[in-house]
């Protein structure tokens, strides 16, 4: 066998192994160079950035105002569901224990809390989770008619929100909701002002958003951008039950008005 014929095709071999080697390198380099290149347009949009600001410090403010709100109630309920007939015959219904949730905010340094009345309507028992620590509730007021219902829980120091001045807002306005939307804590949307006095069929004035609202942030603050609270989310309009862009919060003049009688 000729070894001259073998020893340049290792050599080869070697040199193609080399390059690809070499090859790699390069791209490894110059991707973490990509990696680490910032985009052209960072700090360009510093309106935008600002605006953002803002939306960041709105959360920050109100990160420990804003409560959740669980709920418990018995109910008596028949394996026949709604068929009264076969429910009255044959009998066998049963306690059932429900646990449903909600928001709230805090009203004052001593611990009052504004919710919706249908978030706590005929429940047996109120808990409030404020700041991380949970605390039981009793009911001092409510009106069931404009929905709004004032809780308290024993403690001080409790950051209490910023009202501000309903009959100043305007559509085209930001509007930023934080609540507990399928139980998911201190969820923050934002959207602005779609309309303002909008009546969706009984004798009340709405404030109408396109924030995010779901189950679960009834009773929450609508907020504006400057960190002074609107409204209070009350409902939504929704043939699946989710947010659909079109909540309703009842304005927080109004709020005041019925919270004056027990505060």
């Amino acid at each position: 066998m000729n070894p001259l014929r073998i020893q340049p095709c290792r050599h080869r071999s070697v040199q193609k192994k080399i390059l690809a080697f070499l090859i790699l390198a390069v791209l490894l380099i110059d991707c973490r160079k990509g990696f680490d290149r910032p985009s052209p347009l960072r700090n360009r949009h510093k309106s935008a950035l600002e605006l953002q600001e803002a939306f960041r410090s709105v959360y920050d403010l109100y990160r420990d105002s804003v409560v959740f709100i669980t709920t418990e109630q018995y109910v008596r309920v028949s394996p026949f569901g709604d068929d009264s007939i076969f429910a009255f015959l044959f009998g066998g219904s049963r306690v059932q224990r429900q646990v449903q949730m909600g928001t709230g905010f805090v009203l004052t340094t001593d611990g009052f809390i504004c919710t919706n009345h249908h978030v706590i309507a005929g429940k047996t028992r109120i808990v409030v989770k404020v700041a991380g620590q949970v605390y039981p509730a009793r009911i001092i007021g409510a009106d069931p008619e404009i929905d709004i219902a004032l809780l308290k829980i024993e403690g001080t120091g409790f950051k209490p929100v910023h009202f501000g001045d309903s009959d100043q807002t305007q559509v085209g306005d930001w509007a930023i909701a934080i609540g507990n939307p399928f139980g998911l804590e201190r969820t923050f949307t934002v959207g602005v002002v779609s309309a303002i006095a909008r009546s969706v069929g009984d004798r009340q004035s709405y404030i109408q958003t396109d924030a995010s609202i779901n189950p679960g942030n009834s009773g929450g603050p609508l907020i504006n951008v400057n960190g002074e609270v609107i409204g209070v989310n009350r409902m939504i309009y929704s043939s699946t039950g989710a947010s659909a862009g079109i909540g309703f919060a009842i304005p927080i003049n109004t709020v005041r008005r019925i919270l004056a009688r027990y505060l």
